[in-house]
């Protein structure tokens, strides 16, 4: 007999980007929707949970970090991990008002990318109270997060 450790199932979700080029600067709106959750064990926590406070927008719910990447042949001729993040990663923008939408931008000077030259890796972390610290009532509340969805999306 054998015994099946537990898998959790990726969310379904729909990641777009467009494009718009206006006076040689590039945007790329990113739109994420799929279904999410309202509560978690980070969410109860969230309001006593200093690092969540510190930053605004910031909830305790599913967040999704988008990051730039461009291509470096001189990481190596893998076409999956020969990327650097080029921009500091953002996490995606979550109206509260419609739970399982995530939106944000890049913006990139210069000619449109060619083909295979960039991408954006989009990353959905979810939060949860850590099992590995004692739980504190007291705003120390400690979280951590794990990846559950990611995708990326070449440009150009």
């Amino acid at each position: 007999m054998f015994r099946a450790e537990f898998a959790q199932l990726a969310p379904d979700r729909t990641a777009t980007v467009t494009t718009t080029a206006v006076g040689g600067v590039n945007t790329f709106k990113i739109m994420v929707t799929g279904i999410t959750y309202e509560q978690s064990s980070a969410t109860f926590a969230a309001s006593r949970t200093t690092m969540f406070r510190q930053t605004p927008g910031r909830t305790g719910r599913a967040e999704i970090v988008a990051l730039l990447q461009q291509r470096q042949p001189t990481l190596g001729s893998d076409p999956d991990i020969a990327w650097e993040t080029i921009q500091p990663p953002k996490v995606l923008f979550q109206d509260l008002a419609t739970p399982g939408e995530w939106s944000g931008e890049f913006n990139l000077a210069g000619a449109p990318p060619a083909p295979n030259t960039f991408r954006i890796l989009l990353q959905e972390q979810e939060w949860y109270r850590s099992d590995f610290e004692k739980e504190s009532f007291d705003g120390q509340t400690t979280a951590a997060s794990r990846i559950v969805y990611a995708v990326a999306i070449p440009l150009g």
